[in-house]
């Protein structure tokens, strides 16, 4: 028989395994758990353990990283064979449950891609400590194998007189190299790894997870008495029990998952939720904020809908799904699935081995997207849409009213031709005086001595013309009239909130009474008719069928050549 080594130029490549650095340190921690997974098998009241430690330089710079867990330690046999390529000892059919790292690949790809200098030391209950020592950049696939007292004593100094496993990870590869991206800071580091660890293994880690995947173990990231070195367990993307989150797949009380079963017979899990997330700008210093942003991983996607896939409690791959739908925003769903990352068994959904994503049977995703997801996202659409129609049938009014008090209310000094405006300016200073040192006065009306009380309104009415607007002096009444019959105000108000954009279509309303209130103050009543008509002709420039009629703009015909 002969052996044939890969080609040392294979490092190049698994090199551009295209992983983030928190995506390798992942797949290393996903070792340490499969570790525990086989202690707490045989002792269920095991106190296992997982760590990550970094470690600076005299610069301040993270240079070193450990990682660590105090599992059963490898045999040391084992031990030399464990950077072999594709050796995994994780395939045994009897396992009481399927183990995270199956394709005997991730420790040596994502170990390449965090550092050039890499020694797993480990030590089975009772005997010594071995270690290995690989070096990819200097000989792709020789490695040291031996006993020393340096690495007994590191070994004890973190995992202590018992089993287990510690991973170091020398001469990093940091975001000056091109590979890996590590930060240089050892506390965004910390930042950064704790919050994705919580995210990735939330179903293992919180012990309330409805996906019977809890693993009880201490799980910290940082330096020892680190006041946030233990990673969070209550983890949960969906917000499951928010009083603004609606549950459309899974137990709509407790939102637990929900069994279907394909036309071919495979097995899923599945729960689906619409979060109503608080919307606009930030009005407020002390706009709420969630400590954990629905959807925050879901990638590219301006409407933010699409699946969490989880596989034995740890998110694999998250990314739309379905067709999104304009119109309604944050609605998730996770999949439980399975996947023995073996050729020999069938698996509809399957990870590839870096941990980066999935390859979805087509018939499969069609079954889902249409049978499964696609009618909930129809209702769930429907729904919002109702509910913004019947609050439109009543909402114009108060959109107008409350623009009336706020907007045309006069509340800024400026130039007058009008006695009226100056009495009005005396009666705000009077009234801002008497309110202490705020700057403006807002309010329905306004005190102008005696029984006078100007009360300012909005209304649309109906006539022929150019003139999109006016603003009507009634003496105790001031009106901003506008023409509803105006191409400009069908298209930029009226349709525009019919469709729902309430948004919009108020601050076209605020912005046209504030220019109606602007233009009263012309006092020749030619001139301002004559400004009026003006502005209708130059709002009829914002028509959206401007530039589309054939009459207006012509356009040559474009021609593509594919030998171009």
């Amino acid at each position: 028989m002969v052996k044939i080594p890969p080609d040392p130029a294979i490092m190049d490549s698994l090199l551009r395994t295209g992983y983030k650095w928190y995506q390798a340190m992942l797949d290393v921690i996903d070792n340490c758990i499969d570790a525990l997974l086989d202690r707490l098998e045989a002792d269920p009241t095991y106190p296992g353990k997982v760590f990550v430690k970094g470690l600076k330089n005299d610069d301040g710079r993270l240079s070193t990283i450990l990682i660590g867990d105090t599992g059963p330690g490898m045999k040391a046999d084992l031990l030399q064979e464990i950077l072999a390529l594709g050796k995994s000892a994780k395939r045994s059919s009897a396992l009481s449950r399927p183990r995270l790292g199956v394709f005997g690949m991730g420790l040596k790809t994502a170990s390449m891609a965090l550092a050039a200098d890499i020694t797993i030391i480990s030590r089975e209950e009772g005997e010594d400590v071995f270690y290995v020592n690989w070096r990819p950049s200097e000989d792709a696939f020789s490695c040291e194998f031996d006993i020393s007292e340096e690495h007994t004593r590191l070994f004890e100094e973190e995992i202590g007189a018992g089993s287990g496993t510690l991973v170091v990870f020398k001469d990093l590869r940091m975001s000056t190299s091109g590979h890996g991206e590590l930060p240089l800071d050892r506390a965004s580091f910390y930042r950064t790894l704790k919050r994705r660890a919580a995210h990735s293994y939330r179903h293992i880690l919180n012990p309330n997870s409805l996906a019977n995947f809890h693993t009880n173990f201490d799980f910290q990231i940082g330096s020892a008495g680190d006041e946030t070195s233990d990673v969070p367990r209550d983890w949960d993307p969906l917000k499951i029990g928010h009083s603004a989150t609606t549950i459309l797949i899974g137990d709509a009380i407790s939102g637990a998952f929900e069994k279907f079963v394909s036309p071919g017979g495979h097995i899923f899990w599945i729960r689906m939720v619409h979060h109503r997330r608080e919307s606009g700008g930030d009005l407020s210093a002390n706009r709420k904020k969630y400590d954990n942003i629905i959807g925050q991983y879901m990638p590219g996607n301006h409407y933010k809908q699409g699946v969490y896939w989880v596989r034995q409690g740890r998110e694999i791959y998250c990314a739309p799904l379905w067709t999104p739908r304009q119109g309604i925003s944050n609605i998730y769903a996770e999949v439980l699935f399975d996947d023995s990352g073996l050729s020999t068994e069938e698996s509809p959904v399957q990870m590839d081995f870096g941990k980066t994503g999935i390859v979805i049977d087509p018939k499969v995703k069609e079954w889902l997207v249409e049978s499964v997801f696609d009618p909930h996202v129809k209702d769930a659409l429907n729904k919002i849409q109702k509910a913004r129609k019947a609050a439109q049938d009543l909402g114009l009014d108060e959109i107008t009213k409350k623009i009336a008090d706020q907007v045309l209310t006069p509340n800024s000094e400026g130039n007058c031709q009008s006695p009226r405006t100056k009495a009005i300016r005396k009666a705000i200073k009077k009234a801002t005086h008497k309110a202490g040192n705020a700057k403006s006065y807002r309010g329905q009306s306004l005190n102008l001595g005696g029984a006078t009380n100007i009360q300012y309104d909005i209304e649309f009415r109906h006539w022929p013309g150019d003139i999109p607007f006016s603003f009507e002096d009634e003496g105790m009444r001031w009106i901003c009239v506008i023409n509803a019959d105006h191409p400009f105000v069908k298209r930029a108000i009226l349709d525009e909130f019919d469709k729902g954009n309430i948004q919009g279509s108020a601050y076209i309303i605020q912005t046209v009474a504030a220019i109606a209130r602007s233009i009263n103050e012309i006092g020749d009543i030619d001139e301002r008719g004559e400004v009026l008509s003006l502005m209708g002709h130059l709002l009829n420039l914002y028509d959206q069928s401007f530039g589309e009629r054939s009459d207006l703009l012509e356009a040559d015909e474009v021609i593509f050549d594919d030998d171009l």
